[in-house]
């Protein structure tokens, strides 16, 4: 274990702890800078940050402020209070971002959410994501529920059958199997 800095602690061997008052525990866990944050998992690394951890197997967080990467093989890129719980799951940024689904990603935004498996947002705000391959891509309270479902932009839209799919608007619902609600159907209208 090389040890650089102050405050450090370690429990296991093969890695790097630097910064100030960082932890590792994993074995080949790294904490490179920082200060205050935690690598217990097996070969998982924190790059830099204050607070941060990755608590599983390969599991990263590159900086940012409170973030947790806790699935195997998840990541978080930066940002603040963003958990990558989901195996293979990742978050870019933004904040109070939560991915919970397998393979899954939120690129950024405020307060968005995954439990899918393979899901995507994009951005926006308190936009959830629930089903197999469905995707946000941005708005305000959008929610993409079913499989292979989407919802482009908008406000407080959903996307509640398989394959359906609301390009923008507000308060539309995509209701039925391979519906695409849009501009064409008034606010509050939907398929």
């Amino acid at each position: 274990m090389l040890v650089v800095g102050f405050g450090q602690n370690y429990t296991s061997f093969g890695g790097i702890v630097a910064g100030a008052d960082n932890t590792t525990h994993g074995a080949w866990s790294s904490v490179l800078g920082g200060t205050e944050n935690t690598a217990s998992g097996a070969v998982s690394t924190i790059t830099a940050g204050r607070g941060n951890s990755a608590d599983s197997f390969s599991a990263s967080v590159s900086g940012g402020l409170n973030n947790a990467a806790t699935g195997v093989f998840s990541s978080v890129s930066g940002g603040l209070s963003n958990r990558a719980e989901g195996p293979v799951s990742t978050v870019s940024g933004g904040s109070d971002n939560a991915v919970f689904g397998e393979v899954s990603s939120i690129l950024g935004g405020i307060g968005n959410s995954i439990n899918g498996y393979r899901a995507t947002i994009a951005g926006g705000e308190n936009n959830f994501v629930g089903g197999y391959a469905a995707t946000v891509s941005g708005g305000f309270g959008n929610g993409s529920h079913n499989d292979h479902s989407t919802v482009a932009g908008g406000r407080n839209n959903t996307a509640a059958a398989t394959g359906a799919t609301v390009s923008s608007g507000q308060y539309k619902i995509a209701a039925s199997e391979g519906c695409a609600a849009g501009d064409s159907v008034p606010d509050g209208g939907g398929c």
